[in-house]
């Protein structure tokens, strides 16, 4: 997934969502490789490798809290 920031862009992993953030591995968040909730509304592209079908299995739906990342450097 690609997101919005101040200063540029981020990407990540999708790994599950709750209603209004996704779950989000990736590299370089606060100098580290982890997991950090993102705003839906921050999100403004999705890919999939090409040839490839994506799975048809629902996303992990989290009921859990958590602090929402506003600017992943």
């Amino acid at each position: 997934m690609v997101f919005q920031r101040p200063g540029g862009g981020h990407v990540g992993f999708l790994v599950g969502e709750d209603k209004t953030r996704y779950r989000v591995l990736g590299g370089n968040q606060s100098d580290a490789v982890n997991e950090t909730w993102i705003e839906k509304s921050r999100a403004v592209a999705v890919r999939w490798p090409a040839g490839q079908t994506p799975p048809l299995v629902p996303l992990p739906y989290f009921i859990a809290p958590g602090s929402t990342s506003k600017n992943e450097a």
